[in-house]
């Protein structure tokens, strides 16, 4: 229904997450190859967050452009999370307004990175967005008071993410639950964060591995979790 608004216009732009440039034209090759008539071009970057902007260069009937449209949308509709020039914190804090949700975000792994990203997009003085930075995921375990069984020698697990994001959200009166949990090992050319959402109806934890320096990863697990955050809110609420 959200792109439904804009398949009568002779330019559209679809925001997707979580695709290189070169999986995005793959998905979509045949139909750049096949119609010159129509353009798409493809603007990406190195933390996976792309921009499609497809046009109606010929004036080709509207009905055959809203086919190509709708044809794009439905091989990338997994990844698309907006179809707004706004940026995809932008957008985040868009779906929180319009959803009446209070955020709470704890960050370890990227050290309030999303946090600020978010209250910097943030148009909207009755948004509560609530926030806890720890500078090592151990150290929160261990003020949170998880059994000290479930990470021996320091291993970052599935359980102590779930154990973690358990009783933060259990101890604070929040909407939407938003954890990004890790450690950057700089010795490893790849390193694994976690983010997990919770609210009501449950926890869903995704595990990402990054490659890049610190802020490369510190950038693409914070533009992972306003994705996330932004397909959670539109999964619970119809309207969107």
């Amino acid at each position: 229904l959200l792109l439904l608004k804009v398949f009568f216009k002779d330019k559209i732009i679809l925001n997707l997450f979580g695709l290189s440039k070169s999986d995005i034209f793959k998905s979509i090759d045949d139909m750049v190859v096949n119609n010159h008539n129509i353009g798409f071009n493809i603007v990406s970057n190195m933390s996976l967050d792309s921009t499609i902007i497809i046009t109606n260069n010929s004036g080709i009937d509207r009905s055959i452009f809203q086919e190509y449209i709708a044809e794009t949308t439905s091989r990338l509709k997994k990844y698309i999370y907006s179809t707004s020039p706004d940026s995809i914190y932008k957008v985040a804090t868009n779906m929180i307004h319009l959803s009446k949700r209070h955020l709470y975000i704890v960050e370890t792994f990227t050290n309030g990175f999303f946090t600020n990203n978010l209250l910097s997009n943030l148009e909207y003085k009755n948004v509560t967005i609530e926030s806890g930075v720890y500078g090592n995921i151990f150290n929160l375990a261990k003020k949170l008071k998880i059994d000290r069984e479930v990470y021996i020698d320091d291993k970052i697990n599935i359980k102590l993410i779930s154990e973690i994001t358990t009783k933060i959200y259990d101890n604070n009166k929040c909407d939407l639950l938003v954890c990004i949990l890790g450690d950057y090992n700089k010795e490893l050319y790849y390193n694994t964060g976690y983010i997990s959402i919770t609210d009501e109806d449950g926890t869903h934890i995704y595990k990402n591995s990054v490659a890049g320096n610190q802020q490369d990863m510190i950038d693409v697990l914070s533009k992972s979790a306003a994705f996330y955050l932004i397909k959670k809110i539109k999964e619970n609420n119809l309207l969107f």
